[in-house]
């Protein structure tokens, strides 16, 4: 097992002092020299004792009286857990370093966050955040016994036996797979009636999705200057994508990466080939003002077919106005060519995904931006929705013989749905402005359990890994 023991040394002392079970008391005529001590995590240690504490998901909770957050652990039953991140330092001067207890804003006042979520192909990505630098035995004299310099953060990626297989620098972000799609991203991708609108008697293009998705079995890493990195599952390493540097990318599968729009053109980047694909650039509308109308070509929609479980899935697709809005045409990027689907839109398999879309479209009201989709192709949707609450409506698109189940009595507006550990969590909000308060739902075998302890205020939920 490769160690990950990590020893960091600061100059400066933080502002910010969090007590750590020290005493400043004693003889009060005896001067202490200032001792400051670099505080030390054996990262071993520390990813072994949280993969065997049963953490199923932690939380951030955030108290409107205090300026940072605390972590709240949970195993799969709801029961908080008690861990704490133990450190190699031994203080001095009669003081103690005590592990962490990020729960506890005696000790973390800093916001500081520790997690381990799992990952695809028994990887894990260990997300470090604002922990200590510094321990203060003693400063202007006298015994302090205090952790500072809350500054340490990383993330990294370790494989099945907890060795390190990439660590991420700041200027990467770990993009995972795609779990979930609101359904009205979906809908606007290939659902005809959702991409133009008549607008004061012109037929005008809505805006493109906005949203980054990623379809593939694995997750990438992208730089902030667009590079990404791809997991090679036979060497167990990431690798760099080269000429992705210098585009935004939205759209990710196995074999294809499609970026965002820019300057009326989008870019198709072929994974196994390591290349841009010139000929398969789709030219793009600028200004979804214009009237199809008045034009011969325009694409209404492009991306990675989204559709789970169909064989077009992942490939690249345009959906394409032609002749002047008289017809429209779905193309496929297969073979190193744009083929047009024959008749699509009277397809059996198209009309099949189209039924299911639309029914869950009607489950939500018609509001599709309050369902979602997972990978599995269920749907769920906030159903007699108000602001006063909603009931939550579970199904199939693609199986239609699959009764759907239905959930009553929630709070609040629908405001997101996660998987976590492949339960769906549901998030309400109040949408109060400055004051939100949000809450979290585990569903679970057709019943929801509200997650954390009465006056919580959750603002975030991740998944963790265990043994």
């Amino acid at each position: 097992m490769k160690s990950f023991k990590i020893c960091v040394l600061s100059t400066l002392i933080s502002t910010v002092l969090v007590g750590c079970g020290g005493s400043s008391g004693g003889d009060s005529s005896t001067t202490l020299q200032d001792d400051t001590q670099p505080v030390s995590y054996a990262f071993e240690n520390v990813i072994e004792a949280f993969l065997n504490a049963s953490i199923e998901y932690s939380t951030i909770v955030k108290d409107p009286k205090y300026a940072s957050t605390l972590v709240h652990y949970y195993d799969k039953n709801g029961n908080l857990v008690d861990f704490k991140i133990p450190t190699e330092t031994i203080g001095k001067n009669g003081c103690s370093a005590p592990a962490l207890e990020l729960n506890n804003r005696e000790i973390n006042s800093s916001g500081a966050n520790f997690n381990i979520q799992p990952l695809s192909n028994n990887k894990r990505l260990v997300s470090v955040s604002s922990l200590p630098k510094s321990f203060i035995n003693a400063s202007f004299g006298k015994k302090i016994c205090l952790y500072s310099d809350f500054s340490y953060s990383k993330n990294f990626i370790i494989g099945k036996s907890n060795q390190k297989i990439v660590e991420l620098n700041n200027e990467e972000s770990l993009l995972e797979s795609s779990k979930a799609l609101k359904l009205s991203d979906i809908n606007r991708l290939i659902n005809i009636k959702y991409q133009s609108s008549l607008k004061e008697g012109k037929l005008i293009l809505k805006p493109y999705v906005s949203s980054v998705q990623n379809f593939a079995d694995n997750e990438f890493i992208v730089n902030n200057n667009g590079e990404v990195k791809v997991f090679n599952t036979n060497t167990n390493k990431y690798s760099t994508l080269p000429g992705t540097k210098g585009k935004k990318w939205q759209y990710y599968s196995d074999k294809y990466i499609i970026s965002k729009a820019h300057g009326g053109s989008v870019t198709v980047y072929d994974i196994t080939s390591k290349r841009r694909v010139s000929l398969a650039a789709i030219s793009v509308l600028q200004n979804t003002e214009s009237n199809l109308q008045h034009i011969e070509t325009a694409t209404l929609s492009y991306g990675l077919w989204p559709i789970a479980g169909v064989a077009l899935s992942g490939l690249p697709f345009k959906l394409v106005s032609e002749n002047y809005s008289s017809e429209t045409n779905l193309y496929f990027w297969q073979n190193a060519q744009w083929v047009k689907s024959t008749d699509f839109a009277n397809q059996q398999p198209y009309q099949i995904i189209l039924a299911g879309l639309n029914t869950a479209t009607k489950k939500a009201d018609y509001i599709d931006s309050n369902a979602y989709i997972n990978i599995d192709n269920q749907y769920v949707a906030a159903n007699n929705a108000s602001n006063g609450g909603f009931d939550l409506v579970l199904g199939s698109i693609s199986d239609f013989k699959v009764k759907p189940q239905k959930i009553s009595d929630f709070s609040n507006y629908f405001n997101q749905l996660h998987i976590i550990n492949g339960k769906f969590v549901v998030e309400t909000s109040d949408k109060v402005l400055n004051n939100e308060h949000k809450s979290f739902y585990l569903i679970d075998n057709g019943q929801k359990k509200i997650i954390g302890s009465a006056g919580d205020n959750i603002t975030m939920i991740k998944p963790s890994s265990h043994n």
